[in-house]
């Protein structure tokens, strides 16, 4: 599964959505380093696919169930 190429192309705008919403402090998720690490992602400098896919699941989780 092409992952990392989603996030960058077709799931970019959901994956900006979810990510950056709100506050994750509450799960120990500082905004700076997932800034950090998306950031890496988008600019290929690292493959940052699954610590992002793992917020961005977090985020529709608690969409639903919270």
């Amino acid at each position: 599964v092409p992952i990392d190429s989603w996030l960058r192309n077709q799931l970019k705008p959901l994956a900006e959505d979810l990510l950056f919403a709100s506050d994750l402090n509450e799960f120990g998720i500082s905004k700076n380093e997932l800034e950090n690490c998306w950031q890496k992602h988008q600019n290929s400098t690292a493959n940052n696919q699954y610590k992002i896919w793992v917020v961005m699941m977090l985020q529709l989780w608690r969409q639903r169930y919270m």
